[in-house]
């Protein structure tokens, strides 16, 4: 919909609803990174993963294995503690973290919701499907500060893309 010079976006989710889809995503995210991370650490040090010979690596295997499902559980788990405090602005006139863009362009996502820290999640919510962006990701970086009506061109796997965008933050 169309208002004099502004254009507004209509029947989006909001970005209430987006953020909680992120939440419930990340708390899932979170339960199973666990869960990998409780069986590597049991691998490492059970009995059948003693080694039989000198060449015999498999608790080592495993250990590196739990160190990486250490890791990648903390980092959910940092983003949650992140997403639990943020509040992201209500109307926002340039993309910036916490803003909710329509996109057009050719092989692009038609909706991104930028967030400060996380990992780029699809959402698929009543009305809509929500690219959720970290600040840092290349096509964030493209946009931030960017308005409505802006061309954009950035580099993803090694080729250039170009979008336009044609709104921001839903009315």
């Amino acid at each position: 919909m169309t208002l004099g010079t502004v254009q507004v976006m209509s029947k989006f989710p909001s970005k209430e609803a987006i953020i909680r889809a992120v939440v419930e995503d990340l708390q899932t995210q979170l339960r199973q990174a666990a869960a990998a991370l409780d069986h590597a650490q049991t691998a490492a040090t059970e009995d059948e993963a003693r080694p039989e010979n000198r060449y015999d690596t498999r608790a080592l295997e495993m250990s590196y294995l739990a160190a990486a499902h250490t890791e990648r559980t903390e980092a959910v788990r940092r983003c949650l503690t992140h997403l639990h405090f943020w509040q992201p602005p209500l109307l926002l006139d340039a993309v910036a973290p916490g803003a909710l863009v329509q996109l057009s362009g050719d092989r692009v996502p038609e909706l991104v919701f930028i967030v400060p820290v996380g990992v780029g999640q699809t959402l698929k919510l009543p009305g809509a499907v929500v690219h959720v962006l970290s600040a840092q990701s290349p096509l964030a970086v493209a946009l931030l500060g960017k308005q409505a009506g802006d061309d954009v061109e950035f580099f993803a796997g090694g080729q250039r893309r170009e979008l336009q965008i044609v709104a921001v933050d839903p009315a």
